[in-house]
């Protein structure tokens, strides 16, 4: 990566740094952890640096009990849980390196560009990624999608860096790029399969053995964890609890038709009366499913709907980009950025997939990764943003054609336009002829792959 590359990157990367730190602590905190995710996380971070371990803030602040916290894997309080200890315990603390995070994301997108498709194309993801209004408002959410996105990219960067120079080493940094994603949300976990195909195409010796050292290491990542909370709960768990609640709420007569087609309602859940999150789990799991099947002629277009709600392509006004429990301005904007990013990621994807097309599978994993989770559970804009990495790195390779393609017809015609005939025209005149495209537009160069 040569300097002047590396500059710009980090000239980026440091005002998007700058523009979600100004919009987290100027967009009101006050609602932020009373309720939800951000409320969790930001709590389950402090109690871990005290000492009391991943326990639920719910039992705690109520009672006082050190009930085992199962809800959500265990990294982005672990993370919140490091500035913690260093004294950043406040939300303004943990919003600020939730906008850290997403600053290490713009430079993983500039580095996963420029290895795509040159500095061009590395620059222009990474503006894309600094400037998303989704990402900016994301990033200081106190939510766990900025390491969300931040470990797809690196999973999308690992993967790219095998196929460049196969060994059993990268093959282990993507299993474990694998592996921390599922400690952030469980079902990345399904990457060992969607990356690893690609993977697996564009290998010519010792496939199976790469695919099976990639797999291996993710479970042996996540492997802790499982046993952690199969100890905890005295029942088999995974990553977390989840999944139940998630299931009941997504299959249930008001999330197959109506106005929360394909969405998740809060009041299609049972009551509970299991204390054990596992056993909880187990039976809310089993509700949705039942309701699953026996309305198995309305799946088709319940799955439809839930994939057109994570893309913002069903009733956009009621989009929550956002964290629960603030109001955000730039609503608007954020969804139209949104489709404008997957208009031009389609016109990227025909363009990258003419010259590479297995490249563009490995980019594809993520998305893929997004439409299966909407499938399996229900519609919601978070779960786009597994892919919305992958998304603007194929918006910037539709900008970078566009420009390199039309931007040169123009500049040639205003070129011939302004040259005088042959004859009259000095030896030295075609060193004259400076196109403003020289400057604003230098010559792409060559990626290091």
């Amino acid at each position: 990566m040569d300097t002047r590359f590396r500059g710009r990157l980090l000239a980026i990367a440091a005002l998007g740094f700058a523009g979600r730190a100004v919009f987290a602590l100027t967009s009101g905190s006050d609602g932020l952890v009373r309720a939800g995710d951000p409320r969790f996380f930001h709590q389950t971070a402090n109690l871990l640096a005290d000492g009391h371990g991943y326990i639920s803030p719910v039992f705690w602040f109520a009672n006082g009990s050190s009930a085992a916290a199962t809800e959500h894997p265990p990294l982005w309080s672990a993370v919140l849980a490091l500035f913690s200890v260093l004294g950043g315990r406040s939300v303004h603390a943990h919003q600020l390196v939730g906008c850290a995070v997403g600053a290490a994301t713009v430079v993983c997108a500039g580095a996963i560009g420029r290895r795509l498709r040159g500095n061009r194309v590395g620059l222009l993801a990474a503006t894309g990624c600094a400037a998303f209004p989704v990402f900016v408002a994301m990033d200081g959410s106190l939510m766990s999608e900025p390491l969300y996105a931040l470990c797809m990219a690196l999973v999308v960067l690992a993967a790219l860096r095998l196929v460049a120079e196969p060994s059993l080493r990268r093959s282990a940094v993507l299993g474990l790029a694998i592996g921390l994603c599922t400690l952030v949300r469980s079902e990345a976990i399904l990457l060992v399969a969607l990356a690893g195909a690609p993977v697996a195409l564009m290998l010519r010796e010792r496939r199976g053995l790469h695919v099976a050292v990639v797999g291996a290491v993710a479970i042996l990542t996540i492997a802790p964890w499982c046993v952690r909370n199969s100890l905890e709960l005295d029942h088999p768990m995974l990553v977390s609890s989840e999944d139940g609640s998630v299931l009941a709420g997504a299959n249930c007569a008001r999330t197959y038709s109506g106005y929360s087609l394909g969405y998740w309602r809060a009041d299609c859940l049972p009551r509970a009366h299991d204390r054990n999150a596992a056993t909880a789990s187990v039976r809310l799991r089993g509700v949705g499913l039942r309701y699953a099947r026996d309305h198995a002629h309305r799946l088709p277009a319940v799955a439809a709907v839930r994939v057109l709600r994570t893309f913002g392509l069903w009733q956009p006004q009621r989009l929550v980009y956002f964290a629960e429990g603030r109001k955000l301005p730039g609503r608007l904007p954020a969804v139209a950025a949104g489709w404008a990013i997957l208009a031009l990621a389609v016109a990227g994807g025909f363009v990258l997939g003419r010259a590479e097309r297995r490249r563009l599978l490995l980019l594809l994993a993520p998305v893929a990764l997004a439409v299966i989770t909407s499938l399996i559970a229900f519609g919601y804009p978070r779960f786009r943003y597994a892919a919305d990495v992958s998304l603007i790195l194929l918006a910037a390779i539709a900008v970078e054609w566009a420009v390199a393609r039309y931007g040169s017809r123009a500049t040639h015609r205003t070129e011939l336009a302004a040259a005088p005939s042959r004859r009259t025209r000095p030896a030295t005149a075609k060193a004259a002829v400076v196109s403003w495209r020289t400057f604003l537009w230098p010559n792409r160069e060559p990626s290091d792959r």
